[in-house]
């Protein structure tokens, strides 16, 4: 398999630069030159294994995969934490300012990593990073392969879309199987009229992985705190913090607290109006997704299910994509690609305006036994200027071509590619360290939480939100009907979010270990949402952004606070504004901090305004 290219080969190259760079053979400018593109070797054949880890169809492939991460990590753990390469790196001293602030971050983030302390313990912090590896791997593999499934009479999917039933039909005994794949399950729980079927798949999806979790999760909170505090934190939290725009485990809290008072008074609103709608005093977490449909399609006029003919999957693909071209003047082509690791996947070639060749994507977007259950951009190769370009995997779970997609999948269709938009458009720079998503991880998302706004727009929607039947474009009137439901729900979704981020933070905090993980998951709930928190299930050992994201899952809402904020800037009459937001945010890649780059794009520091507002719209 071509994505799982010689591994042996690129361990090889990667340490003939690093013996480059401990012999004296490179110096100067020369050094970190060295040091990219040994880390950029290594760096790209794990994220390939990755790739393929979390997406082959082959078990057997998907162990390999594993084993070629495994030594790619090792390698690059054994160039990290090189002292002589990092005494090399240090000395240096570019002229140029990009340069300059790679040096200064590669060079931090090897201290971070005990780099200036005594061998005994980068020995540690070595072998504690392997067993750290190995566990997130263990901790996503038993989320991935646990695809649970009920058989439920057919009766008992009344408001179900009618699309929705036609892929589902009754075998011989009447009965329907349902799975906890994201095209099953997410329908199932917004339209189900059932409250039995919803809270039987409510229950199973939230307990994937378990057991096997359960000692996984502990082995791994265990050894992220061993980590910290050998390399003198007080908390895993503050560890993961320290190269994020937020700093500090104090400044995660802070956050969540401000982001909690700001959502306080629209989630109260949310669930006292579902509360009257239901005519009931408590609400189960199976109810909530229902009841907010219901609210949004009787007082709003803006019912999903009457949406669902007007977005054909084949249409929103080819509709996002143009958007991208209107926008940020980039082409997609469909080619073929022999590094396709499956028969679904679609590849693309990305051109700019002169026709020059930027990058390639490859598209895997329909669910599967053992593929990765959520939606995510993939990287594969960061590029780097005259020496190679960027490729990246968006891999999803949405419904078949022809299939229909719901208003909450096209939003996360477009979110993803605005990950591959900007993973795209910062592929160009010289330094591969700096390229692709390799800004502070709590500003990530906000490239693809601003390209979600264009769902609210009615003349982007109009242009791929097509009538199957009839060819008919969802009329304006239509967008903002959708536009004004979908802040009813809003409080709800953003304390659901903060539950989240509570739970990881608060697991790798100063106290977590101490405490048992379901009970800081049933305290973060408790503390934040009104409706009931079912005690005997085990949301935490479900939750696969605790591998990826440790400790900092709260970067979602913080991004979606610069996200508002740099969207008022389209707000006016600029023609030219996405052009700039484009050059200004995108292109750079992490050549300059995230803050910066905000900055330098709004003429000012971000603030909070926009997000407030958003929160506090009347629905």
């Amino acid at each position: 398999m071509r994505l799982l290219d010689d591994v042996p080969g690129r361990i090889a190259r990667a340490r003939a630069l690093q013996t480059a760079i401990t012999t004296g053979t490179v110096s100067g400018s020369k050094v970190l030159d060295a040091y990219d593109e040994a880390s950029a070797t290594l760096v790209d054949g794990a994220h390939r294994a990755k790739l393929i880890q979390q997406t082959d169809p082959s078990a057997a492939t998907r162990s390999v995969a594993r084993q070629a991460a495994e030594e790619l990590h090792e390698a690059l753990l054994a160039l990290s934490l090189d002292p002589p390469v990092y005494q090399a790196l240090s000395a240096i001293a570019p002229d140029d300012p990009v340069a300059r602030h790679y040096r200064d971050r590669v060079v931090r983030d090897m201290r971070r990593n005990g780099l200036d302390r005594d061998p005994a313990t980068r020995a540690r912090v070595r072998e504690l990073q392997l067993i750290l590896h190995g566990l997130e791997q263990d901790f996503e593999d038993a989320i991935r392969s646990d695809e649970r499934s009920a058989a439920v009479p057919a009766a008992d999917l009344a408001g179900m879309p009618a699309s929705y039933l036609a892929a589902h039909p009754p075998g011989p005994d009447g009965l329907v199987v349902l799975t906890t794949a994201q095209p099953d399950y997410l329908p199932i729980q917004r339209f189900c009229r059932s409250a039995a079927v919803r809270e039987k798949m409510w229950r199973l999806f939230q307990e994937r992985g378990r057991p096997a979790n359960v000692p996984i999760l502990q082995a791994l909170l265990t050894t992220r705190l061993e980590l910290a505090r050998v390399l003198g934190f007080d908390s895993f939290a503050d560890y993961a913090a320290a190269d994020k725009m937020i700093g500090t485990s104090a400044g995660i809290t802070a956050f969540i607290d401000s982001a909690a008072d700001a959502s306080k008074a629209a989630a109260a609103a949310d669930y006292a109006r579902l509360l009257e709608f239901s005519a009931r005093t408590e609400l189960d977490p199976w109810d909530v997704p229902y009841l907010i449909e219901q609210v949004r399609a009787t007082s709003y006029g803006s019912d999903s299910r009457d949406l669902l003919p007007y977005f054909e999957f084949g249409r929103v693909k080819a509709g996002i994509m143009a958007l991208l071209t209107s926008l940020f003047d980039v082409h997609f082509t469909e080619t073929s690609s022999a590094s396709a690791w499956h028969g679904s996947v679609e590849t693309y070639e990305v051109t700019d305006g002169s026709g020059a060749l930027l990058a390639q994507v490859h598209l895997d977007l329909h669910p599967r036994p053992d593929k990765y259950g959520h939606a995510a951009l993939f990287a594969m190769d960061a590029g780097k200027a005259g020496r190679r370009l960027p490729s990246c995997a968006l891999v999803a779970n949405f419904p078949g071509p022809g299939d229909l997609l719901m208003p909450a999948e096209v939003r996360t269709f477009l979110h993803e590619f605005g990950h591959v938009i900007h993973y795209v458009l910062a592929g160009r720079g010289h330094w591969s360290g700096l390229n692709g998503l390799t800004v502070e991880w709590d500003f990530v998302e906000t490239p693809s939480q601003l390209l979600e706004q264009w769902l609210a727009d009615p003349r982007t929607v109009a242009t791929f939100a097509v009538h199957q039947e009839t060819g008919d474009p969802l009329p304006a009137a239509a967008v903002e009907r959708l536009r004004a439901a979908e802040a009813f729900g809003r409080g709800l979704e953003t304390r659901r979010q903060l539950v989240l981020a509570t739970l990881s933070h608060d697991l790798h905090s100063a106290t977590g270990p101490s405490t048992p993980p379901s009970d800081i998951a049933a305290a973060a709930h408790r503390g934040l949402l009104p409706y009931r928190h079912v005690d005997e299930v085990w949301q935490h050992l479900s939750f696969l952004h605790l591998a990826w994201y440790s400790a900092c899952y709260y970067t979602y809402q913080w991004s979606l606070v610069i996200a508002k904020d740099l969207f008022t800037a389209f707000a006016g009459d600029d023609p030219g504004v996405a052009h700039r937001y484009r050059d200004q945010i995108l292109v750079p890649g992490s050549s300059a901090p995230a803050a910066t780059l905000v900055s330098n794009f709004l003429g000012r520091p971000h603030n909070a305004d926009a997000y407030r507002a958003w929160l506090t719209t009347p629905s």
